[in-house]
This record gives structure tokens, sequence and C-alpha cells, in this order.
């Protein structure tokens, strides 16, 4: 049985049409739409559902970031491979197969600047398209003279606007074994912060990479890590940023890569490390896997010392302002004159806030990350940094704390205790 033969016997359609912005979405400027002749003939396979080319024009004849192609390929009357691309630096070209309707997706591949993303709903499926895509400038796409391929040519959409400047970022390490074994993600703007992750990622890689220099005048660094796997067919990708203003969304995706890999056995730790241009504004990570029932919580960093004077251990969950100005008249009783109390509009927010209780010396830090909302509850990771051996501390009690802002909600928080050595 040859490869297309193969595909149809195994693979059912199923999925949804999925038309994401600046590629895939309905436009408004209109293409014109011109049905070419029969490039590749043969006699078509039995089918029970023929395709209804007009469906797809409609679904996809408009098709923003397709001024340089918008094409159509009809299979056998029975399946639909659809390419496009275009001047969109965020997601030039797209391609995806479909069954008899718009609606039945069978693989879909998207290029854009964080790189090349490919979703198939099994094996088979994915080693067909990869043979279709392969052989795009061959009339047959590679199926042979048994196969009937007609091209449909859906017409350009001219670019009359600017095309955006997508904003920088160069990967700097996509790490499947990174010394980082606590899921958090960072934020790091200057080069103490970074030094301090490096050495930790680097541990036990024998020689170590360099850390990067990176200027922080103009740059930082955004870091995923996904902590320890038990399989190591796990692995994470920034796949887009999203600047609003002085603040940045920073998109990532998890993938099980179990369908098409051998897992092996050893414990992992997924990381990746970007550098992207440089802001003083909140960050936020958003896990955009397919699935995923997990909201990462966007916040402000309201405070972080280590002289608090609340010196018991303790996390707090802060609702109204005469609590929040009790807590922070202790917190801020080590210090002359006393810090002012920051304004926070209780309608719509609340603070959050770990106190680490008193710490032999200064390398002894605590911090709060990653706020996420699941199951009908909040999670915060309270990250408990430690001096790594033969570090050099400042002889003196510590207190530290860290408190944030988060949206006000009703759902109740845990804390979730980290270990960081750094």
């Amino acid at each position: 049985m040859n490869l297309f033969g193969k595909f149809l016997t195994v693979a059912p359609a199923v999925g949804a049409l999925l038309l994401t912005a600046c590629g895939g979405g309905a436009g408004s400027a209109a293409g014109t739409t011109q049905l070419s002749p029969t490039i590749a003939v043969g006699e078509p396979m039995p089918q029970t559902k023929a395709v209804v080319v007009d469906d797809f024009k409609t679904a996809l004849g408009k098709a923003e970031c397709a001024d340089i192609s918008n094409n159509l390929y009809v299979i056998d009357q029975q399946k639909v491979l659809w390419a496009r691309t275009g001047n969109c630096p965020d997601n030039a070209s797209e391609h995806a197969l479909f069954g008899a309707t718009p609606q039945d997706v069978l693989c879909k591949q998207v290029s854009s600047i964080a790189g090349q993303t490919v979703s198939c709903k099994d094996a088979a499926t994915r080693e067909l398209f990869d043979k279709l895509l392969a052989n795009l400038d061959q009339p047959d796409l590679g199926l042979g003279a048994d196969h009937k391929v007609e091209l449909v040519a859906l017409g350009h959409i001219p670019v009359d606007r600017p095309v955006p400047v997508a904003p920088y970022m160069e990967v700097l390490v996509n790490d499947a074994y990174s010394g980082v074994t606590a899921r958090q993600n960072l934020v790091i703007r200057d080069a103490m912060a970074l030094a301090r992750m490096w050495s930790v990622h680097v541990s036990g890689k024998s020689p170590a990479p360099e850390m990067p220099m990176i200027d922080f005048s103009t740059k930082m660094v955004v870091a995923v890590f996904l902590g320890q796997q038990s399989r190591g067919c796990t692995e994470t990708n920034i796949v887009k940023l999203i600047p609003d203003g002085r603040q940045l969304e920073v998109d990532y995706e998890t993938r099980d890569l179990q369908t098409f890999a051998i897992c092996t056995a050893s414990v992992t730790s997924p990381a990746v490390i970007a550098v992207v241009d440089r802001t003083d504004g909140a960050v936020s990570f958003v896990d955009r896997s397919a699935g995923k029932d997990v909201v990462e919580l966007p916040f402000t960093m309201l405070e972080k010392s280590i002289n608090s004077g609340v010196r018991d251990p303790q996390n707090l969950v802060i609702k109204d302002a005469a609590t929040w100005a009790k807590v922070w008249a202790q917190h801020a009783s080590t210090t002359i004159p006393a810090a002012p109390l920051p304004e926070v509009d209780f309608n719509k927010n609340m603070v959050i806030a770990a106190f680490g209780g008193m710490l032999p010396n200064a390398c002894y830090n605590v911090g709060l990350a990653d706020p996420v909302q699941s199951a009908g509850k909040i999670t915060v990771s309270v990250v408990h940094s430690y001096p790594a051996p033969g570090v050099m501390c400042a002889m003196m009690i510590a207190s530290p704390a860290s408190m944030m802002l988060v949206a006000r909600s009703d759902d109740p928080v845990e804390f979730v205790d980290v270990k960081a050595g750094w």
C-alpha cells in the first residue's frame, strides 16, 4: 500500500479550522479566485464524500499574509492541501491538510519568528503531510500518476499596510537538561542575576558553557524552566512575544513528543532562555500549550527586601486596606524614615506576601513567582534562595520579604515552597 493509501485507511478526519491573526483569519481585502487546469492526472480513489472547492474558497480565499501566494491542492477529490505565504514577519507562511471540508483539519504547519510549529492528528497523517510539503514544487505533490491533483489559485491579498516590526528575540538556550530543577519563569535585568541563574543552569555540565554577554541597558533575559520531568519526551519553546506599551507577554508552549519519538526513561529538566528587548514594565508568561487549563496571572512586584520588620516566617493574602496598613507598618519599621505605604485598590487587586523570617546572612532570600489559576485555586511559588558553596556572604541577620500585586480573586491561594541554590 502506498503512503497516501495507508493514510486514508488510518486517519479519519478530525479537528477544527484555526485561523490566526496575520495568517489564517479572514481579511478585509478581496482576492481574485481562479481555477487552474488539472496539473496531475490519475484515477481518484473511491470515497463517500467529495471535496466542495467553494467551501474552501470561502474559508481561505481572503486569508491575510497571502500577498505572495495562496493556493489549494485538491487531491483525488478527498483531501485538500492549503499553502499560503506572505510578508508578515511573525507568520510568514502556513500550510494545512484538510479532509473533505475546511472543518476537518488533519495537519497544520505555521512558520513564525520563533520557528516552525507542526501539529498532526497522528503519525500516519504527519508522514503524508511531510511528503506533500517536500514536493510542493512537483505537479503531483510526490504522490505519483495514480493520483489526481488539481491546483486552485485563490489569488493574492495585496499588502497595503506597513509591515509590522517583530519584537526582538534571540534564543540562547533550548535544553532538555538544565541544572534548574524547580519549575519557574524568570525575568533577568542585570548581570549579577544572570550569573546566579547561569551557574545553576550549567551545573553538572562539563565543560560548562560560558555565560553569554548581555547589554542590559537595552536587553533583558526571559527564561522558562519546566522543572524535573520523568520522561525524556518533553520540550518547551517561546512561541511569541506580545508587547503592550511597557508591558510584555511571553507566550510559550510545552510539547509532549511521545507521538513521534521514543521516550527515554531519563529524568529531564527542560528550559528555554532568550534575550529580548528590555522593558521595565510587568512581564507575564502565558502557557499556550494545547489543552492547557492553567492561566498564568499577570502580577506587579510591590516590594523586595532582606531587612523586613516581619521577623516570623509566614505567607499572607491581603484583601483589605486595614490589614495592608498594619502589615506594611511592621514590615517598614526597620527603615528610617519608614517607607510610605503603597496604594492598592482592593476592589480590583489583592496583595500576596511571603516573609522568610530571621536568617543567618544576606545570601538567604525569599521571593514570589509564577502565580497561576487552575481548578478553582491560585498557586504561588515561594522561592527560597540559599548561598552556593564557597560564596562570600555579608554577615548580617537577614529577614527577607517579597510582596506582589495580582487581580483580586475569591479563589483560595496555595503557596508552594521551591528551593533555589542561588
